[in-house]
């Protein structure tokens, strides 16, 4: 995921070594990016989880849940 959303990230290519260090990852290439990269599948994966979030929820004043809301997908 880093070679791919790297940048979006802050995360120069040429800084990437020095940044799976610093989580304690392999530096020496043997994790080679994949050739094609799902931005959908990558939000999906690595987003916020409304079901762990959502503490309390109240809509006029009846209670609700995570099956009330559905996710949103934008360009920005």
């Amino acid at each position: 995921d880093i070679f791919w959303m790297g940048a979006m990230l802050g995360v120069e290519k040429e800084d990437i070594d020095d940044f799976m260090a610093a989580l304690g990852q392999a530096t020496d290439g043997s994790r080679l990016p994949s050739k094609s990269f799902n931005m959908l599948e990558f939000v999906q994966r690595t987003s916020h989880n409304i079901e762990e979030m959502l503490l309390d929820c109240k809509y006029r004043g009846k209670d609700c849940g995570p099956e009330n809301f559905t996710t949103i997908y934008t360009r920005y």
